[in-house]
């Protein structure tokens, strides 16, 4: 996989777009809670991640702009916090031990990186949009190229479940990470937004991607967490910057 691929040479301004699609509406308090996923609906389903170790000074500026938001919101932690590489499939609530979807999504992962290291993520900006706050990512790998070969390793598994991600062509585009859920108008819209516009070219550092995880999610209005149902090693990793 080639290093800042041009799949992502336009990233900085896919993420100015989305910023500026959104800024007005949160300004606004025009912010949309995203309902809890029920059984059967294609989303906050069983997805394959990476979690980077993210600095110190990322979660004082959380701490610091959850101050200016209210009390009730989800916001994701060290543990739960992650980039999703794909959404395998829609919500289900009981996961077995031995889940042989979640096996055969494992499989597919360790094929498409086996030989390829290291995996490298900076980390630039946060930025608002009506649902929550996204941290900006930036690959020092072709994430998108990565995507298609896993969508491929997928079907030839017959692992391509109904899901937000049914095409090749769907996958995703972005290397975000979910950092709040809003669950409530914004106790200060004008005082989070003139903060969150002081973070949105704040450096956060580079990260190595250790492993991948297949995982599932647990979620409600004030909290947001990730169960580990497999992981899939990234071999010949070397530190972080951090």
């Amino acid at each position: 996989m080639s290093s800042n691929s041009g799949s992502f040479n336009d990233l900085e301004s896919r993420y100015a777009k989305i910023r500026e699609g959104n800024r007005q509406a949160i300004i606004e308090n025009d912010i949309v809670v995203d309902p809890l996923p029920q059984p059967g609906e294609l989303r906050w389903g069983i997805s394959t991640v990476f979690r980077p170790k993210l600095s110190a000074e990322l979660w004082r500026d959380i701490a610091d702009l959850r101050n200016t938001m209210g009390e009730v919101h989800a916001a994701y932690d060290p543990n739960s916090v992650h980039v999703t590489v794909r959404s395998n499939e829609g919500f289900r609530a009981n996961i077995v031990a031995n889940d042989s979807d979640v096996a055969g999504y494992a499989d597919a992962m360790k094929a498409v990186i086996e030989g390829h290291q290291p995996f490298e993520v900076t980390f630039k900006g946060m930025i608002g949009v009506r649902t929550g706050v996204l941290l900006c990512g930036y690959p020092h790998f072709d994430l998108i190229e990565l995507r298609k070969k896993y969508f491929l390793e997928l079907g030839a598994r017959n692992l391509v479940r109904p899901g937000p991600e049914p095409t090749i062509e769907n996958v995703r585009n972005t290397c975000h990470a979910s950092m709040v859920m809003f669950s409530e108008p914004l106790s200060d819209a004008k005082m989070f937004t003139a903060h969150l516009d002081k973070l949105v070219n704040r450096d956060y550092g580079t990260v190595v991607i250790e492993e991948f995880d297949i995982v599932s999610y647990s979620r409600t209005l004030s909290q947001i967490k990730t169960v580990t149902h497999a992981t899939v090693p990234v071999s010949k990793v070397k530190k972080s910057s951090f």
